[in-house]
């Protein structure tokens, strides 16, 4: 049944690669340099595997993403059983206090937030063809690392879904609850607006909030996509509810 899954997902990653323009070439080199540094870490006793990141899930998830909203819904994110920040949404969430235990990375967000998340937490890192520098860099120095793939998945990667850091959370959450039976009941997504501002904790060389560039606002639509068509019906017939944090905030959805 996960190799299905895989099939299922690699179909839809390689649409998503030439809608966008990406070499899938280059996503198996970057999955393979992963890998051997995810060996590495096993090696070093800092390498978990994707068994060890779905026990950390517990019957409230909170998934914490880079739009500017996430600044005044972070009083519920604090309350969250637990916690899973998409990638520089790891910089306010640790800025106000509030801990990750899981991290969602491609490493184009806070270097030095995310190799702090994983002192406490670990950082689920994801491979691909434009991040195989910042692999090099930053996986050596994470002391809890995972790591996912958008291609077939070399040894000690997984491939569990999606394409953008946030829709790849909330995928991962429901492989978890598939083939490791996490308890996972209910999943709120704060911070994540598909269509408002893209917060200055998002990426290192923003100073405030801005509207998505063009390649980010064609991200954003795939994952607005992912999350309603292909997530949330899944999510249904596992008996997951997936509430949007903006209408937990204003009651609506209550």
């Amino acid at each position: 049944m996960k190799q299905s899954w895989v099939i299922f997902w690699l179909e839809i990653q390689d649409v998503i690669r030439s809608i966008m323009g990406f070499d899938p070439s280059h996503d198996r080199f970057a999955a393979n340099i992963l890998s051997a540094l995810l060996y590495d870490a096993l090696l070093e006793d800092r390498y978990l595997g994707l068994d060890a990141i779905c026990a950390l899930l517990k019957r409230e998830v909170c998934v914490a993403g880079g739009s500017a909203e996430l600044k005044r819904q972070l009083k519920h994110v604090r309350d969250c059983s637990t916690v899973i920040a998409v990638d520089g949404a790891s910089k306010l969430l640790l800025e106000y206090g509030i801990k990750p235990s899981i991290v969602i990375s491609d490493l184009d967000g806070s270097w030095f937030a995310i190799e702090r998340a994983s002192e406490h937490g670990v950082v689920v890192v994801h491979g691909h063809g434009d991040n195989m520098f910042a692999l090099r860099e930053v996986v050596p120095r994470l002391e809890n690392v995972c790591g996912t793939v958008q291609v077939l998945p070399p040894p000690l990667t997984f491939n569990v879904g999606g394409f953008t850091d946030g829709d790849r959370a909330v995928s991962m959450i429901l492989f978890c609850k598939l083939f490791y039976g996490s308890t996972v009941k209910e999943v709120y997504l704060y911070g994540m607006n598909f269509h408002g501002l893209v917060g200055e904790w998002s990426k290192p060389w923003l100073r405030t909030a801005v509207r998505p560039w063009k390649q980010k606002l064609m991200k954003l639509k795939i994952a607005d996509k992912i999350v309603a068509s292909i997530l949330k019906p899944i999510a249904e017939l596992l008996g997951i509810r997936i509430v949007d944090g903006m209408k937990r905030e204003y009651c609506a959805d209550e």
